[in-house]
């Protein structure tokens, strides 16, 4: 025992900072828990999210032996691994809230993860400013409280992103590295399949960066990049057999259909009807899609594939008609992702503000209630406070993250910022649409955070150089 305690002691005076930063990860995230607890005890967990709901149904579901069945209905929207992992407290019979005390054990391995990941692609200075920034967002100090699959997604995906930088930066265990990332993005579509197109991003950076940067053999390269897309379609192939056998559809998820018809359709609808997009929904369940599918039931769009040709057919005419609609509204959801934080949940959530101040300027733009935008953005409140603070810090971090590539350009930094920039950039493209919320947008975080850590050590060279040469 007492080799024990001294190996843990050797290892703990060795790796100082990632102890330090999981600490600090852990602490903050407990007073959030204990404070949420002891205001709304297990609701905690679903606190205003029908999404959490929903997953712990289908986790009740699952340990009862139902299968991956939500409200009574074998569900083609949902990827199976984060209802098996909330299936195991049913399962083991442990309390529900324990669901949140993993999830920010969870949280805290992803900022050790991201530490060393700006270790492996920068130095110390900008892995640590990349982890606190990490540590301390307030949005993800409160995040895994919540029965969503975020928590889960973000630490398969900064493991697969570290991974995939060593494969592509590195020279020793390139195949091994290169794998390993692939079988974690696999997973992690299994917990949210927005991650499904991430493969070519993956094999592309692979390949570009070997050849360009390593000067490497394309036959060692293409071994490398078959050998991630074995394994990635390999993780995936036993829930795309359960599609074909319950569904007759290989598609891991009808999730893409479900938000074009919920999200992006009444656009269209809108501007076609001269009404707003908020009335323009139901136009789109209750009749433009029953005229056009005669058994259609707006219940069944989670679980079901047997909507998708008539819907596509749909869908391209609307897109064909009323592209320019449907493009505004995304430079205002653009607008949206990239300064939404979340902290009016919070506000809410602390018991701080009401739930009817909780409307986002993009759904005020989508309503085409101009005035009222006006008015909300002037209006002295906290709520907007909060809401106008929190868009300023983010824009003050896309400014410095800016200034970083633009100064970074000749050196070999660049090529580590711009695949920052790329896994970020794939996150907030397929997180953009109407009625986009922070959560969406979280996927990103570890990644602009670190690219902020960069953009701030970046300033802090600056000022230090400027010191010396002062003196």
């Amino acid at each position: 025992m007492k080799h024990f305690f001294s190996i843990i002691s050797a290892h703990i005076a060795t790796h100082k900072s990632e102890v330090v930063l999981f600490s600090l990860a852990l602490i903050s995230r407990l007073v959030s828990f204990f404070f949420l607890v002891f205001r709304y005890g297990e609701a905690t967990l679903w606190f205003s999210n029908e999404d959490a709901l929903g997953y712990l149904n289908m986790a009740h579901n699952l340990s009862q032996g139902n299968g991956f069945m939500m409200d009574g209905i074998q569900t083609a929207i949902r990827t199976p691994l984060y209802p098996l992992f909330l299936s195991l407290f049913d399962v083991l019979h442990l309390p529900l809230l324990g669901i949140a005390i993993v999830q920010i054990v969870l949280f805290s391995v992803t900022v050790v993860v991201l530490y060393r990941l700006g270790l492996l692609l920068f130095n110390e200075r900008v892995a640590i400013f990349g982890a606190l920034l990490l540590v301390f967002e307030p949005y993800l100090i409160t995040l895994p409280n919540l029965a969503t699959t975020e928590t889960v997604f973000i630490l398969l995906s900064v493991l697969a992103t570290y991974y995939l930088a060593r494969a592509i930066f590195q020279d020793t265990r390139v195949n091994f590295s290169i794998a390993l990332s692939g079988i974690l993005w696999g997973l992690a579509v299994l917990t949210r399949p927005i991650a499904l197109y991430m493969l070519p991003v993956v094999l592309i950076t692979f390949f570009c960066g070997r050849l360009f940067l390593k000067q490497d053999q394309p036959k060692r390269i293409f071994i490398g990049a078959g050998l991630c897309a074995f394994l990635f379609i390999a993780i995936l192939f036993p829930w795309s057999l359960r599609q074909k056998i319950v569904f007759d559809s290989w598609k891991i998820s009808n999730i893409d259909t479900f938000m074009l018809i919920t999200r992006v359709a009444p656009i269209a609808v809108a501007e076609r009807d001269s009404i707003s997009y908020y009335d323009a929904l139901p136009v789109v369940m209750n009749k433009d899609l029953p005229n056009l599918i005669s058994d259609f039931d707006p219940s069944l769009l989670e679980h079901t594939f047997a909507y998708e040709k008539p819907v596509q057919a749909y869908l391209s005419e609307l897109y064909r008609d009323h592209w320019p609609a449907i493009a505004k509204t995304y430079v205002y959801s653009l607008t949206s992702t990239l300064f939404g934080t979340g902290y009016d949940y919070l506000l809410e959530e602390y018991g701080l503000s009401r739930h009817e101040e909780r409307l986002g300027f993009t759904q005020l733009l989508l309503g085409r209630q101009y005035g009222l935008f006006i008015k909300k953005l002037l209006e002295p409140s906290l709520f907007q406070a909060v809401i106008l603070f929190g868009a300023l810090v983010w824009f003050v971090f896309y400014v410095l993250i800016a200034r970083a590539l633009w100064l970074s350009r000749k050196t070999k930094d660049i090529a580590k910022l711009l695949f920052l920039l790329i896994i970020a950039g794939y996150f907030i493209f397929f997180s953009l649409g109407p009625s986009s919320h922070a959560r969406y947008r979280v996927p990103a975080y570890p990644f602009l955070l670190l690219l902020a850590g960069y953009a701030i050590e970046s300033v802090y060279r600056y000022a230090r150089d400027r010191n010396i040469d002062s003196g």
